[in-house]
């Protein structure tokens, strides 16, 4: 999975100030897996015990995507 493979469920998306002075488009998406942890885990780059962020109540984790 490569860094900038975000599917996920679209939530929301707007703009901030990057650096307070440079407009960035940004999207936040959901997906019901840490995938952070899935990449690492398929790079073999895992510390021992190492575990997944827990999924939140909803059963999901929220990511922010620049654009």
């Amino acid at each position: 999975m490569a860094r900038n493979d975000y599917e996920g469920e679209y939530v929301t998306g707007g703009e901030l100030l990057y650096d307070g002075q440079v407009p960035m488009r940004i999207t936040i998406i959901a997906r019901d897996y840490d995938v952070w942890f899935s990449m690492a885990q398929s790079e073999d780059w895992l510390e021992p015990g190492q575990q997944p962020k827990p999924l939140g109540s909803d059963g999901l984790l929220y990511y922010q995507r620049g654009d």
